[in-house]
């Protein structure tokens, strides 16, 4: 049987929770998000009290991507009261090297399976409304659009030379039932 190179590729893949271990490597290959040199120690400490699994796509012991799952759902309140008990996906990002070779799917599939395992009956996540891209994997992969409309997204990060910004994205919200 021949394999082709989507499936080679996902052969090598290993997404699993970030460990104390994997930071020093993590922060030095996925550093390009944001700046905040710390985002990833911060995930890991999250993660140790429960508010959230933090999961990292591994090539050969290479870190490629990451998702942030957190439990505790959306933090909008109006997307909150409209959802439910829903655990949101956060941050999925790929690195450019390994974009379009099924790390981001594999990535949302273990969010998935992990949400599934703690019995939540869906999925959420937020997508920028410029994101085309994104948006057209996430349906292909059975998340709709909830209706709730534009929302703003933002956040703090820090730049690479130390200062302070803040990103703002209109977004709209998709759930998945699993």
């Amino acid at each position: 049987m021949i394999l082709s190179g989507l499936t080679l590729i996902k052969s090598k893949i290993e997404i699993k929770p970030i460990a104390e271990e994997h930071l020093v490597i993590i922060d030095s290959y996925i550093n390009q998000d944001w700046g905040n040199l710390q985002k990833h120690r911060e995930r890991f400490e999250r993660q140790k009290t429960g508010e959230l699994t933090y999961l990292v796509a591994w090539i050969n012991n290479m870190p490629t991507g990451h998702a942030s799952l957190e439990w505790q759902g959306k933090s909008h309140k109006a997307l909150s009261s409209i959802v439910g008990r829903c655990p949101n996906i956060d941050d999925l990002f790929v690195h450019p090297d390994h974009r379009s070779s099924g790390i981001g799917t594999l990535l949302l599939q273990t969010s998935e399976k992990t949400a599934n395992d703690r019995n939540y009956p869906q999925i959420g996540l937020g997508v920028s409304i410029d994101n085309i891209r994104a948006r057209t994997l996430y349906e292909k992969l059975g998340y709709k659009d909830i209706g709730a409309g534009d929302y703003i997204d933002r956040w703090k990060y820090t730049e690479r030379d130390g200062s302070q910004a803040w990103h703002v994205e209109t977004c709209n919200y998709l759930v998945k039932h699993i």
